[in-house]
């Protein structure tokens, strides 16, 4: 987006900040560290009680596509 136009990139990254899977991906984060356990179980414990969870490749995959998102 940013080729296209700067105010674009900045609403694409605002969306991108506010969107579900952002938002399931921070939740993970801040719930591995606050309870002191690993990503991994977090992933688990989201699954079994049937709530939204990204796997560990997709965590991974955000991970990068964050390292990006610079401006």
């Amino acid at each position: 987006l940013e080729e296209i136009d700067y105010s674009k990139m900045l609403e694409g990254i605002k969306a991108w900040r506010q969107s579900p899977v952002n938002k399931t991906y921070l939740k993970i984060f801040f719930r591995a560290s606050n309870e002191a356990i690993n990503i991994d179980q977090v992933i688990e414990d989201l699954k079994t009680s049937g709530q939204d969870y990204l796997t560990r490749e997709e965590i991974e995959a955000l991970i990068k596509f964050n390292k990006g998102l610079v401006f």
